[in-house]
């Protein structure tokens, strides 16, 4: 009997590619919220500094309006980017959803034709090892007959 071979080999290696693009578009997703919420960090802290910074002039009770309003300005264009990081935190969660529910589909594809390969390697082994006694009775038989006909 021949080697087992399985049949759809060129399909699982198929899935297997897509499994790995999926677990690496994956990937991209986590390394872009990571980033976003460096980014994120870094402007909780800008913020804190300037409500700080803030809070220490306030002390000194001399207003500069100029500063004021710059201070402002900065604080308000902190908060637009802190929306838009949301926004931004928002659509990131969902890709990530949608790509770890794909990369999970392609796992559960490569699983399933890794599980009938198993299968039928097992089918194979066994129709080995059923001829292999076969043969292995054929030749105990002739040695018997032949054993019979000496004697």
């Amino acid at each position: 009997m021949r080697k087992f071979q399985f049949r759809l080999a060129p399909v699982l290696r198929l899935r297997e590619q897509h499994r790995d693009e999926a677990r690496s578009r994956l990937a991209e997703a986590f390394e872009a919220e990571r980033i976003t919420l460096e980014h994120e960090q870094k402007l909780q802290t800008q913020l804190q500094e300037l409500m700080t910074n803030r809070r220490e002039k306030a002390k000194d009770r001399t207003l500069q309006v100029d500063r004021l309003l710059d201070d402002t300005r900065f604080e308000l264009s902190l908060r637009a980017q802190q929306s838009q990081l949301d926004l931004h935190k928002a659509t990131l969660r969902e890709e990530i959803e949608k790509r770890r529910r794909a990369l999970v589909e392609a796992d559960r594809q490569v699983r399933a034709l890794e599980r009938l390969e198993e299968k039928q390697r097992e089918a194979h082994e066994y129709e080995l090892a059923l001829q292999e006694a076969k043969e292995l009775d054929e030749i105990a038989a002739r040695r018997h007959s032949q054993e019979g006909m000496l004697s």
